[in-house]
């Protein structure tokens, strides 16, 4: 486990490869009260729909960048 900080100010404790930390991920949904709610992946045609990772993970160089 790991932690993702998120743009509302929390901090999420998130599976090792899970998609926000995925350098695939191109975008991050969230609310203010509830925290991350949709991930989009750049892959094409791609439905990741477990959100903790998947065998085309990828680690981000910077997890900043997301």
């Amino acid at each position: 486990m790991r932690i993702f900080k998120c743009d509302n100010g929390f901090d999420y404790k998130c599976p090792d490869h899970a998609c926000v930390f995925c350098d695939h991920c191109s975008e991050i949904f969230y609310d203010y009260t509830h925290g991350p709610y949709l991930i989009l992946c750049d892959i094409p045609e791609h439905d990741c729909q477990d959100g903790a990772g998947c065998e085309l993970f990828t680690e981000v160089n910077n997890e900043t960048d997301n």
